[in-house]
Parts: structure tokens; sequence; C-alpha cells
């Protein structure tokens, strides 16, 4: 597509231009492993108070629980270790424990993330800090990372500064001693590296039996030549003698199933599975049966997920709604990446949303924010040498959730993508070398 970028992230100097008084109480988030640097901070902070996941959940138990007894968060938990994932009911404790603290705060609540590099601990939090002050007024949110090296006493001190800097950027970083912003911009061309898809591998597709996630299967048997492939979906499809009498009905269903009848009939050898992905053990039973019968997975495409449009204030979001948002996205991620680090992947690709990338997009959908800006961080972080790219795309108007309309994308200055441009900036980004990459096209 004309004009059409490649945009990533990219770090500016950007020194805190002014400074306010430290707050007067202090919650102090400690996860497990990171109890030391937090009684730490909380002794050099005033009016400091160490709070672990059991006293976020016995607050959340109290009816006498003083919500707006804090004029501030400092959640530690990006300083766990890199190799301790996300544990679902911890995250949803603390999310409720969040919602109800933002809910009833004081004029100016200052919430903070403090990590130690990509992918660690608090992965799975950052894209609610990033967003939060977007979508609340009296919220100061920001996260910070330090780095892999970041000592105790380093998180302490940088975590007291960025309390005092009065200033509106929502991502931050340290690198060699300096602070730097976040900044999206374009990616310089170079020489493309295409993606060779192995041939007589399986290209696995999560969410794969309708909308991005089809589309995307059908690009890659027509244009790399795949042969194999597994779609995953939520419902349980007819066996498939049963297919050709649906499409004929022309019922919703022979609607849904007309595409993958179509790859049948080109000869592609298709599974198509309703696997829960947050269940580890069902996906590798459904790995290994593949395997058995069509050979070893050659790439996956993670497009799985939900949004949740009918809460979009993230101080009244149901539990259940933000679990079910979260779900594929970060439990149904770490299953894949714990199943799929031992097979022959030639690409690992996550479809992630431009919403982790750009906090004003985000406003009313911050689980989901939450859950891409995830991706976004596994992706950074590559474990187990996986190929992982996490793509944050723009809204697409020919499939998937519909063209943005809002006012916030149309002052984003950013176009939504037809099939066709989608599908060309997918390949411009998987030959780009980028872990983390936004396709982008400017508004006329």
């Amino acid at each position: 597509a004309a004009g059409a970028r490649l945009l990533a992230r990219q770090w500016v100097p950007a020194e805190p231009a002014g400074r306010t008084e430290l707050p007067g109480r202090t919650a102090v988030l400690a996860a497990p492993g990171t109890e030391a640097p937090a009684a730490r901070l909380a002794a050099a902070l005033p009016g400091a108070e160490v709070l672990t996941p059991d006293r976020l959940a016995a607050d959340l138990a109290d009816p006498r629980t003083a919500w707006d007894r804090f004029d501030a968060v400092v959640d530690l938990a990006g300083c766990a270790g890199a190799d301790t994932p996300p544990e679902r009911d911890a995250l949803l404790t603390w999310l409720r424990w969040t919602q109800r603290v933002v809910d009833h705060a004081r004029p100016e609540l200052r919430c903070l993330l403090v990590s130690r590099g990509p992918g660690a601990g608090g992965a799975a939090r950052a894209g609610l800090y990033r967003m939060l002050q977007s979508e609340y007024r009296h919220v100061r949110s920001r996260h910070v990372d330090l780095g892999r090296d970041a000592s105790d006493e380093e998180v302490c001190r940088r975590s007291a500064d960025e309390l005092g800097v009065d200033a509106e950027h929502a991502e931050i970083a340290y690198r060699d001693g300096v602070r730097h912003r976040a900044e999206l911009r374009e990616l310089p061309s170079g020489p493309s590296d295409a993606p060779r898809f192995p041939a007589g591998h399986v290209l696995w597709v999560t969410g794969g039996t309708r909308g991005l996630g089809l589309l995307t299967a059908r690009h890659f048997v027509a244009r790399h030549g795949v042969r194999k492939l597994v779609l995953t979906g939520r419902e349980p499809l007819p066996p498939r003698a049963e297919w050709a009498a649906h499409i004929a009905a022309g019922t919703a269903l022979g609607r849904k199933l007309r595409p993958l009848a179509e790859l049948v009939e080109q000869g592609v050898e298709l599974e198509v599975l309703a696997v829960p992905l947050e269940d580890r053990a069902a996906l590798a039973g459904a790995l290994a049966d593949v395997r058995r019968k069509l050979g070893p997975a050659g790439g996956v495409i993670h497009s799985a997920g939900f949004t949740d449009f009918g809460n979009p204030a993230f101080v009244r979001k149901p539990e259940a709604d933000m679990a079910r948002v979260l779900g594929p996205k970060i439990f149904g991620l770490d299953a894949l990446v714990e199943c799929f680090r031992d097979e022959p992947l030639s690409l690992f690709v996550l479809y992630s949303s431009v919403a982790a990338a750009v906090p004003a997009l985000a406003v009313g959908q911050s689980d989901y924010a939450m859950a891409n800006a995830y991706l976004d961080a596994v992706a950074e972080a590559r474990p187990y040498g996986l190929p992982l790219v996490s793509v944050e795309w723009p809204s697409w108007k020919d499939t998937g959730m519909g063209e943005a309309r809002s006012a916030a994308y149309q002052a984003s200055g950013l176009d939504t993508l037809s099939d066709e441009q989608g599908l060309a900036l997918l390949e411009r980004a998987l030959a780009s070398g980028a872990r983390v990459v936004l396709p982008a096209l400017p508004r006329p």
C-alpha cells in the first residue's frame, strides 16, 4: 500500500522537565521474589506500606477497607524474575484491588510499575499502567523499565525518583543510567529476509476458523505453499462428512464451514480443533496427535482473542469478563510457548494490537491493552530462542472486528486496512527482523 510504514518503539532521551513532592501515602506492591526491594523502598518513602498478594486479597474481603488511603502505588511485580510467569488468580486479585483504588482515589493518584527488562514478572500488568492515565484524568500512571541488571538499590532509588517526576510520558526506560521515553518511529528499510515455510511441516493458527486467523491461514496456503494446516477455534465443528449438508443449507454454520471446505478441496491436509489454549495438558495432547498424523510444526500464528465492548470503564469491568479477555493472549500464549518450545519453528507470529502501543487507543479497552502488551513483551524477550514476532495491528475494515470509527482512532492519524493491504504489511513485518512492529497506513 502506498505510504504504508512499519513503526517500532524507539527510546529517546527524556530527562524530567519538572518535579513534584513525594506522595504522603504509598502502597508498595510486593510480588513473590520482590520482598527485599519492597521493604527497602517502603523504608525510604514517607508513609509507605508494603502489600503482598495476600494483603490485596484481605483488602478485598474486608468491607471496612479504606480504598482512598493511598495517593500512590508502586508495583514491583516487574522486578520478579523473568522466569516467573503470571499466575491467574494473583493477576485477577491485583486487578480487582486496582479497580477499587482507582475508583475511590484522591484527586491525584500516582501509579508506577517498575520492571527489570522485557518479559519480566510484570509484563501482564504493563499495558494497564501505560494506559490508565489516558482513561482517568485523576491518575498519573507510568511503566518504568530499569533493565535486567538493575540492583535492589537502583530499584529503590529510581522508583522514588519517578514518583516525584511531573510528566505524562507513560513508558520510560533507563539505559546506561540515562532516562528515555518511548516513541514510535519508522523502521529503516533494509534487505528483505522473508520467512520460508519449511515444506512438509504444519502451520498452526489459533483463532483460525474465522476472521484474521482464517484470512492469514488462506494467505499462507496461497503465498507460502503451506499444505498442512491446523486451525483452532472456540467451538467444536461437526464431523467433516456433514460439512457439505450444512454448506448446502446456507446456514450460519454452513457459511463458516465453506472456506474450510475450500481449503480441503485445494489439497490442504486440514485439522480443525476446539482446544482450550489455556489448558496446557490439552494443548500438548493435541500437538502430539497432530505430530503423529501430519508431522512437526513449522510455524504458529496466534490470532485468538476476545474483546469486551460491553463494559468500557476499567473500574466497572467484571472479573469474569476481564479473565475472558486476558486468557487467550496471556495464559494461552504461555501454554503455546511451553508446548511448542522444542518444535522446529521457522516463525511464531503473535497478533497484537495498536491499543498496546498507543495508550489513547486503549481507553475503554484496558484489559485488551494488557493482553496485547503481554504478547509484545514476550516477543521482545523471545523465551527459548523462539522466533517470536508481535504485530500490533491497527483496524482492519474488511475482516476481524470491523472498521474502527472512534474519535480517538480518527485522531491517531491511522487509516484502516483492507485485507490486501494488511496481508502485504504482514509480509513486510515478517521480513523486517523486528520483534515488535506496528504496520501503519497514514490517513490521507
